[in-house]
């Protein structure tokens, strides 16, 4: 049995990877200008941040860095623990960098 993968052959990934840049291409021109701290979103993105920041994004980056261990162990690859651990700072670190992108002014 083929795999979907198999299946959607490579002339198809090529044309919905160049769409998918094409559409992100208007998106970004749709959305430019339209960094208003009061904006409907700043509760959700609040929310988010300290889901992320706090004790829950703390227990999911431990989480992936154990779990992201023991595979390692167990399978004998560091691809494992390499992903956990990049999953894990990611987890840890990102919402701050995040922060750091979106709030620089030239």
């Amino acid at each position: 049995m083929k795999s979907l993968a198999q299946k959607i052959g490579l002339n198809h990934k090529l044309t919905l990877i160049y769409l998918f840049g094409f559409l992100l291409l208007f998106l970004t021109d749709a959305l430019a200008g339209t960094t208003n701290p009061s904006s409907a979103f700043s509760s959700i993105v609040g929310l988010l941040e300290g889901w992320a920041t706090g004790s829950l994004g703390r227990t999911i980056a431990l989480g992936t860095f154990v779990v992201g261990g023991i595979t390692a162990i167990a399978k004998q690859s560091l691809m494992f623990g390499t992903v956990s651990t990049g999953g894990a700072i990611m987890m840890a670190y990102g919402p701050n960098i995040l922060n750091s992108m979106f709030s620089a002014t030239m």
